[in-house]
């Protein structure tokens, strides 16, 4: 751990001391994974090695039985589809302590390592949106999702939303549509033009695969 996230981690924990806020006291890490999640989720994937993760992980569980127990920093039960719920928590959270936020679906399958990996390239490229690429076995409506194993990312003009890792530098140009997506459906077409198309700054990360089922 660098200087300077130890001092980020050192004002996170005196914050909390003071505000008795338990989830700053947890904070830990320069990136977040949020979900919204119900009762049939594959989140324990992304946390199954717990101890060498670089991101923090909240969950909104939307479900009517107890919360997931599942290794996360918060969990908040509250009923609303992803980007709703999403929209909560910024509007109840400062997410200034965060370099990246992956917004990802409870049903996807990734593993600890991969997420870990899917962050630092985010970062080491300068991405503003980018999203991890699927296997072939997902389910992928759109082609250009899937992995290409020759690349190491592909700069596009399109993300899915399912799988929206966002810089939090951009965060606020897209505020509004996260409060209008509810279901998220074609929110993702309209990303790009609302961050004015930018060049190579939009990816599919080939580097790292996820698999969404099916059914």
């Amino acid at each position: 751990m660098s200087l300077i996230d130890k001092t980020l981690s050192a004002v996170a924990s005196l914050y909390a001391l003071l505000t008795g806020d338990p989830y700053r006291r947890r904070h830990r890490a320069k990136y977040l994974v949020f979900s919204s999640a119900g009762d049939r989720h594959n989140i324990e994937t992304w946390v199954a090695c717990s101890s060498e993760r670089n991101f923090d992980l909240v969950i909104y569980y939307y479900g009517d039985n107890d919360c997931p127990a599942v290794d996360a920093d918060l969990i908040v039960k509250r009923k609303g589809f992803k980007f709703e719920n999403f929209s909560h928590f910024l509007e109840h959270n400062d997410i200034g302590l965060y370099r990246s936020i992956w917004v990802v679906d409870d049903d996807i399958i990734m593993d600890t390592s991969s997420i870990n990996q899917m962050f630092r390239i985010f970062n080491e490229y300068e991405l503003w949106l980018a999203q991890p690429s699927f296997d072939h076995d997902s389910f992928a409506p759109h082609v250009i999702t899937r992995n290409n194993p020759n690349c190491v990312l592909r700069y596009t003009n399109f993300i899915e939303n399912g799988v929206s890792l966002f810089s939090t530098d951009i965060i606020p140009k897209l505020t509004d549509s996260f409060k209008a997506a509810r279901t998220g459906f074609g929110v993702d077409y309209i990303w790009t033009s609302l961050l004015g198309f930018p060049q190579n700054r939009i990816a599919i990360i080939d580097d790292v695969v996820c698999h969404h089922p099916k059914s």
